[in-house]
């Protein structure tokens, strides 16, 4: 299959900031069906364009399970919408878990749970170190 042709379904939504945040802070959020996990990604650029992470969670597979943990932690830098949780909850449901299956799934799996970094697909808590 080209790369072309693979469709990878993430929901994305930009969030707007709370007004005492520096001017240049950007915050989204969603679900990545190509990793399975919701992610909040929130940054600064600096006057030379560097980004600087303020947050950034669900960057790898099965990272962040639970929708709670994205609203938890944009709460404090972005004012949420009404519906906001439950809207990723249906993104996630919606869009499916994209990472089973895929090409070199149990090699990613295996590397990151080995690394302590593969949370428990139970929403529990983290496998490894």
């Amino acid at each position: 299959m080209d790369s072309a042709e693979v469709e990878t379904a993430m929901s994305v939504y930009e969030l707007t900031c709370h007004s005492e945040d520096p001017a240049e802070r950007v915050a989204i959020a969603g679900w990545d069906a190509s990793l399975s996990t919701y992610f909040a990604h929130i940054f600064d650029e600096d006057a030379d364009g560097e980004t600087i992470e303020v947050v950034w969670i669900g960057a790898t597979p099965y990272e962040v399970l639970d929708p709670d943990v994205v609203v938890d932690a944009v709460r404090p830098y972005a004012l949420l919408p009404e519906g906001f949780r439950d809207a990723l909850d249906a993104d996630s449901v919606t869009e499916g878990e994209g990472f089973i299956g895929r090409p070199g799934t149990r090699i990613v799996t295996e590397l990151a749970s080995h690394a302590g970094v593969m949370p428990d697909r139970s929403g529990r808590g983290e496998t490894g170190g």
